[in-house]
């Protein structure tokens, strides 16, 4: 392994027990570790051999490439892409909006109702929008942000760690980062990016739960005068 990598891999575990306000000796539990060994990598002095790899990926619900090779704090950082609202406006004058709360209030969103009537629009492209309501996607995305969201053939092509629009059997339509789970049953985690983890818990659900799913592809500001 790289000099690059084991640097990266110990700002990366360092990082990672700040996010979620964890000991060395908590994240070694969760990845069924030793906080020996936590340490001894995040001083950089070594780099965890295979076995141990795989316990970290599974216990920190990550990718190796983003454990070793990326850093995810500037991936945590990253915003969607960000158009101007007039650039646009012919589009959203339509389609009709999904109201959807971000922190997943059950009932916020009929999705499939709303999908039929905006099917018409926005076929051709697979896109819908939606506005979000709650903060339980602050800093990065704000209430009534407008989101361009387009459908995802398949939950096997999922890419962890972006933002989805996610209809779920039990909470309806949730906007929510896709974590890897830790446990090897089927599951992925629905995570906020609101740092308040009390207020807004990170939770698994099975992928054979999910009904449909979107990625976000596009994030707008609202514009004063400018009606939604």
């Amino acid at each position: 392994m790289s000099d690059l990598a084991i640097s990266q891999l110990a700002k990366n575990l360092k990082y990672y027990r700040a996010k979620h306000q964890i000991s060395q000796g908590q994240l070694a539990t969760q990845c069924e570790l030793k906080r020996s060994n936590i340490q001894c990598w995040e001083q950089g002095k070594s780099h965890p051999f295979e076995y141990n790899t795989r316990k970290l990926i599974a216990g920190m619900g990550i990718d190796r490439t983003d454990l070793f090779d990326r850093d995810l704090e500037t991936l945590d950082q990253a915003q969607p892409e960000v158009v101007p609202f007039d650039a646009r406006m012919d589009a959203f004058n339509q389609v009709e909006l999904i109201e959807i709360a971000a922190g997943g209030l059950p009932g916020t969103m009929d999705i499939t109702a709303e999908m039929e009537r905006n099917s018409q629009q926005m076929a051709a492209d697979g896109l819908i929008v939606v506005r979000v309501k709650g903060e339980s996607m602050l800093p990065h995305v704000h209430p009534d942000a407008l989101l361009t969201c387009k459908r995802v053939d398949s939950v096997h092509s999922l890419k962890m760690g972006q933002r989805y629009l996610v209809d779920t059997k039990d909470e309806g339509g949730v906007l929510k980062r896709i974590m890897r789970s830790p446990q090897d049953d089927g599951s992925v985690i629905l995570s906020s990016d609101n740092p308040d983890k009390d207020e807004f818990p990170d939770y698994a659900v099975a992928k054979q739960d999910i009904l449909r799913i979107w990625e976000v592809k596009n994030y707008y500001h609202s514009c004063e005068g400018l009606p939604y």
